[in-house]
């Protein structure tokens, strides 16, 4: 592009070489505009919690009670969640990778897999 430019500017004049340029900056920009847009949901996604996999639980933080699996009875409340003073979540991604696991970036009470299972 720029050597195109360069010879409208010798061959031609600098008022059409001006007017190139713009239009060239223009699309270009707008190039980069797009491409920034359509990239930033997948920047975001990095930095979070991810789940894949059938009934995964996944969190940045604390769960109180994940349950995955079918025919589970419980009863009474989740198992306490001991608090933290001050955020401790890891700046890296959080997976829960694969079937019914479960993931925090700080602290689980309870994590029930399995099936039939009586709480």
């Amino acid at each position: 592009m720029a050597i195109a430019l360069v010879a409208v500017a010798i061959g031609g004049d600098l008022e059409t070489a001006d007017r190139a340029a713009s239009v060239i900056g223009s699309v270009v920009g707008l190039a980069g505009l797009v491409l920034s847009l359509w990239a930033l949901p997948a920047s975001r996604s990095e930095g979070g919690a991810q789940a894949s996999g059938a009934g995964a639980v996944v969190a940045a933080r604390s769960i109180g009670r994940a349950v995955t699996g079918d025919r589970n009875r419980l009863s009474g409340p989740p198992s306490p969640v001991p608090s933290s003073a001050a955020s401790t979540a890891s700046p890296a991604p959080i997976r829960a990778d694969g079937d019914r696991s479960v993931a925090a970036g700080e602290s689980i009470g309870d994590a029930i897999t399995g099936e039939g299972n009586m709480l």
